[in-house]
């Protein structure tokens, strides 16, 4: 079944337009049209014959993306989003964490006792990261969200910010960007929370046989290596600054 998939989708090779986040370096970026997700995703197409065009819009919205005609999939959504579709297996995971100052916060956290503090997350985090931090953000004042994840990231070291919230690869690569930046703020020892569970995220296809397809890449770039291989290049062991070479 496999084969016929595979050699079905290489006979009718198309163009596949995907929405994707544009500020989730090294997930994604929109300057290089490379990232974690992206590899990931244009190796499972390339893999049944089909090409790749990523279409980058706010993260906020990416789950509205399927309501555009000219759109074939949206990317990083669960399985839960709500957003109606042909949904694929899951293609990578991502880790979040809470990061404050260092000692300011008890450890072991509870997500409630970051209710009365200035918490910022990343657009529409309180979909993603389970009911107890809805209900935290949601009885919180003082939380907000920031599109920018450096924004995010100058708010904690300019004391704007008790606490944010992030993907622990992202607020990396965003640390490795303000130390070589201009900006005033400069980087400070920060603990690290690992709050959540890690989330499996998926690309959600208007047409399931395209799903099916895709599937069928993954499932072939995870069976030759190669799929390991482009997660290696964004492993905590390498640079941020290298992990799109």
């Amino acid at each position: 079944m496999l084969v016929l998939l595979l050699v079905g989708a290489t006979a009718q090779s198309a163009e596949v337009r995907i929405a994707c986040g544009q500020s989730l370096i090294p997930f994604a970026d929109e300057k290089t049209g490379k990232g974690l997700d992206i590899d990931i995703i244009r190796a499972a197409l390339r893999a049944v014959g089909h090409t790749l065009v990523p279409v980058f819009l706010p993260m906020a919205r990416v789950p509205l993306a399927m309501r555009d005609a000219k759109l074939d999939g949206a990317s990083t959504l669960t399985a839960d989003s709500g957003v109606a579709g042909a949904y694929s297996d899951v293609y990578v995971e991502y880790r979040d964490v809470v990061i404050a100052p260092k000692g300011q916060l008890p450890s072991p956290l509870r997500l409630s006792q970051l209710q009365n503090l200035r918490v910022v997350g990343f657009p529409n985090a309180t979909l993603y990261l389970g009911a107890e931090f809805a209900a935290m953000a949601k009885a919180n004042p003082r939380y907000s969200e920031q599109q920018n994840q450096l924004s995010q990231v100058r708010m904690l070291f300019g004391h704007q910010a008790d606490a944010i919230v992030a993907e622990a690869r992202i607020f990396a690569y965003q640390m490795a960007q303000l130390r070589k930046s201009t900006f005033t703020e400069r980087p400070f020892e920060v603990d690290t929370f690992a709050a959540f569970e890690g989330i499996p995220y998926r690309v959600v296809f208007r047409d399931a046989g395209l799903r099916d397809t895709f599937n069928a890449g993954l499932a072939q770039i995870r069976q030759s290596g190669e799929l390991a291989k482009i997660e290696a290049r964004y492993s905590w062991s390498r640079s941020p600054e290298l992990a799109s070479e």
